[in-house]
């Protein structure tokens, strides 16, 4: 749908589409409202250039309605509203004119669009499409499939409206305006904002954003939730780093990440749905060459210059290869990196990184020796648990929880999924009770 405005002197101007986050001068101001999982129903608001419009969507069966309601006039000369239909993204099929309706085709498929508007005399629109156009005076419906009345279009819509209240319908709402379809790849996202997608050639992923994402899908979309957190995975570089964004053609950041909270975000995906494939596929995915699934800071120059961790608590300071890395895409400076003399523990099998991480050359290696209580007992040095004894490393016998352990009376998944969040957090999960279940 897109809107003309009108006027007797010069200063006509058509709107073809709306963009949520606008704020520029004769730019539309749009009010997301109610925006369901599956886009069953979506509804919005938005005024540009003193027209006020309602624009509600809904599914019926396979079928699709809209409805249009204009607002209260504001201006001398009322607009026009304009139906378009045509195939996106330059796959086959077309739509063409047909009597009192437009028609999709695709192969053997068809799809009829009908409206309930009146025609007016023809609209000059610069549009390659077909399009109907009529004054917008009264609510104007579209339906697919065959025709409805505006009293159809509005009984569908009240059936398919949701519960306008609660916190989950707020994150619905707005997970289901964020989520978009990515062509390039034929997959369904959650990027930060279509506005932003528009700018970065068509979708932008930052990492811990899409983990975010994937948290709050959770809630109520069991699909999209894994959706986003599979989609980052697979944004990982050849070196195996998930990288701070990736865009359309292959362009990602290579030499840096964000906070590493897809440990969380996997961790708890499993322990809400309980599905030992997705960690599965998150270990597979993320096995590029580094210990673990998620690298931070910069990958140039680190580990060659880094030096090696010994004994004793002096670490000395070491110029890194190279300029140090931005800390921003709008940071950037020359002057080389170093480390400074600090006191750290020793973590045999380990190398200290310059950034002040450390790299071990296993998921197992350089693990803090710890003794503190979870939910299944006391947990002692190795990350053994109370009904656990030590296996040979790389072993793995029947009934393994834990790597490195063969325990009795413990979920195998619920172990898989600690040695995940194990290897991606950088700290082996320290300070946390992966034991304890976390609030979504």
């Amino acid at each position: 749908m897109g809107l003309k405005h009108n006027s007797t002197l010069y200063a006509d101007a058509f709107l073809p589409n709306v963009q949520i986050g606008l704020r520029g001068k004769d730019e539309e101001d749009v009010v997301p409202g109610p925006h369901t999982w599956d886009g069953s129903y979506t509804e919005l608001r938005f005024t540009w250039r003193g027209h006020e419009v309602l624009l509600q969507t809904a599914h019926d069966g396979e079928d699709l309605v809209m409805l249009a309601t204009p607002g209260a006039p504001k201006t001398s000369v009322l607009p026009s509203l304009i139906i378009s239909a045509g195939i996106l993204w330059n796959r086959p099929g077309g739509a063409a004119k047909s009597g009192d309706h437009i028609e999709f085709t695709n192969g053997s498929r068809r799809i009829p669009v009908y409206w309930t508007g009146a025609e007016q005399a023809p609209v000059s629109i610069a549009l390659a499409t077909p399009y109907f156009a009529a004054q917008f005076q009264k609510p104007i419906g579209v339906s697919t499939g065959r025709p409805r009345t505006v009293g159809q279009i509005r009984a569908v819509l009240d059936r398919q409206r949701p519960p306008s209240t609660g916190v989950p319908r707020a994150v619905e709402t707005v997970m289901g305006w964020d989520t978009i379809y990515d062509p390039s790849q034929a997959r369904v996202i959650s990027p930060v904002s279509r506005l932003w997608s528009t700018g970065w050639g068509g979708y932008v992923l930052f990492e811990w954003d899409t983990f975010f994402a994937a948290t709050l899908a959770a809630v109520g979309d069991r699909d999209l939730a894994y959706a986003n957190a599979i989609e980052i995975l697979r944004e990982a570089t050849p070196a195996g780093l998930v990288p701070n964004y990736a865009r359309p053609g292959g362009w990602k950041s290579f030499d840096r990440s964000e906070s590493p909270v897809g440990a969380v975000t996997v961790l708890n995906i499993y322990r809400r749905f309980h599905d030992a494939w997705f960690l599965r596929i998150r270990s597979s995915r993320s096995s590029g060459g580094t210990a673990g699934g998620m690298s931070i800071a910069s990958s140039t120059g680190i580990l060659s210059s880094a030096p090696t961790r010994t004994t004793g608590p002096s670490i000395p300071t070491t110029p890194r290869s190279g300029p140090c890395k931005a800390r921003s895409m709008r940071d950037s400076t020359t002057a080389p990196c170093t480390t400074t003399p600090r006191s750290m523990p020793t973590r045999t099998g380990c190398t200290l990184l310059t950034s002040g991480s450390w790299a071990c050359t296993s998921p197992t290696a350089g693990r803090w020796p710890r003794s503190r209580t979870s939910s299944e007992g006391t947990l002692r040095p190795g990350n053994c648990g109370p009904a656990a004894s030590a296996s040979p490393p790389g072993s793995r016998p029947s009934g393994m929880g834990r790597r490195g352990c063969s325990s009795t009376g413990t979920s195998t998944r619920e172990s898989l999924a600690r040695d995940v969040a194990h290897e991606l957090l950088p700290d082996g999960g320290r300070g946390r009770d992966p034991g304890r279940p976390s609030a979504w």
